[in-house]
């Protein structure tokens, strides 16, 4: 699109190097006017259908549509960085390649990093990132879920690193402590203590007669069957508990990590059950829980925990106040974020009005928050913010968000 722009005079114009002309020169501003227009056009005539949704309202500015589909589709993230880096250190000559094409290859792969990198990013600034993603690289593969959290960041230095590496190490603590706790047999009241009363006074719990305990249990069958049934019950209700992610899918690590956009988007559903995200950095009030969950292609994949998210709703072009979305699913394996619309509705008292462009979710003829609907999928307008972004909430979130799953 840019040579074409190049080669109809129109770039230097979409690029800012040639300025718009002040009010006073009236030829001048009505020749540049003119091929903004055209710019414009050719810009929207060039892209897919689906991705003009970037550029909604702005259809008449060639420099703003330019800006909104460079930030869509070279996002300049650390993970795409990150990826743009292994490929470059990944680079090995092929069997018949010439030393030529192989500096050609490389030169491509060096061309990718610049333009993945920030025009006012310093050397200081990129020794931090790659001291960062050196730390991330050395993560073994049962890490995976933590190097494509911080991946997923807009900034990324060594101190966020680290401080997720020490959250990360407490957080497996207090799940080791928890599963020992269990496995010693512990419970509310404290550890196990054996009778000491008077035996005939004592009921055993398998067969219900006095004068013996259930480890002493002259009919062990009944015991063993017992037991059976007691397991059979609770790996009935366990699989019994489970969740739909709508028409989701499961993303691949490559996918978490590409320069689409499309990961950080809130999709609302009308088949979740929950509303669920892969993004950890994004969950505040971690509680680690395990439950399954089932995708459009009936495969199943599991959660990890749950907790808060914070998002911040534009509406009609102005920021809204934050809002707090409660029990948040943390699923690592899902492809999209999901919000989980009839929940809102059936639950809530929550009204949707969905329009051929729009969706309004409405609560007691407030109006809330909005998404754009584009190729029959809606999407929230707004964006989340992560926890390490240092944001102050408003001292009063709207309760009825605040407890939507609560």
């Amino acid at each position: 699109m840019k040579a074409w722009l190049m080669r109809n005079k129109l770039w230097r114009l979409v690029c800012e190097k040639e300025k718009k002309p002040s009010s006073t020169k009236t030829e001048e501003l009505a020749l540049w006017e003119a091929k903004a227009e055209q710019a414009a056009g050719e810009i929207y005539l060039c892209v897919e259908p689906s991705q003009r949704v970037h550029f909604r309202g702005h259809e008449e500015d060639p420099i703003e549509m330019w800006k909104r589909l460079e930030r869509h589709h070279l996002s300049k993230k650390p993970g795409a960085r990150f990826n743009a880096y292994d490929e470059l250190f990944s680079i090995t000559k092929e069997e018949g390649e010439s030393l030529v094409d192989l500096g050609t290859r490389v030169e491509n792969a060096m061309a990718n990093i610049k333009n993945l990198r920030s025009a006012t990013m310093t050397i200081e600034q990129l020794d931090e990132e790659l001291s960062a993603m050196a730390l991330i690289r050395a993560l073994p593969k049962e890490y995976s879920h933590l190097s494509m959290s911080l991946l997923l960041l807009d900034k990324l230095d060594k101190d966020v690193v680290m401080e997720a590496f020490r959250s990360e190490e407490l957080n497996q603590k207090r799940v080791e402590g928890a599963n020992f706790a269990r496995a010693s047999g512990r419970r509310k009241g404290g550890p196990y203590r054996p009778y000491r009363g008077d035996m005939k006074d004592a009921t055993c719990f398998t067969c219900g007669n006095k004068g013996h305990m259930r480890n002493e249990c002259p009919n062990p069958r009944t015991h063993r069957k017992a037991g059976t049934e007691g397991a059979n019950k609770a790996k009935e209700k366990a699989e019994a508990v489970i969740e739909f992610a709508g028409k989701a899918s499961a993303v691949s690590e490559e996918e978490a990590l590409s320069t689409s956009a499309n990961i950080f988007h809130w999709n609302t559903d009308t088949g979740a059950t929950s509303h669920m995200t892969p993004h950890r950095d994004w969950i505040r009030n971690y509680t680690p829980y395990r439950v399954p969950i089932q995708l459009a292609d009936s495969r199943i994949i599991y959660s990890e925990g749950y907790g808060t998210v914070v998002f911040r709703p534009i509406i009609n072009g102005k920021q809204s106040r934050d809002i707090e979305l409660s029990r948040v699913l943390h699923v690592p394996l899902l492809r999209s974020n999901l919000l989980a619309v009839l929940y809102l509705t059936q639950h809530k008292e929550f009204e949707v009005l969905i329009s051929k462009k729009s969706m309004k979710f409405m609560q007691r003829s407030k109006l809330l928050f909005t998404a754009t609907v584009d190729d029959n999928c809606g999407y929230l307008d707004g964006h989340t913010i992560d926890t390490f972004e240092n944001v102050h909430l408003a001292s009063t979130l709207p309760l009825d968000v605040a407890l939507w799953h609560r």
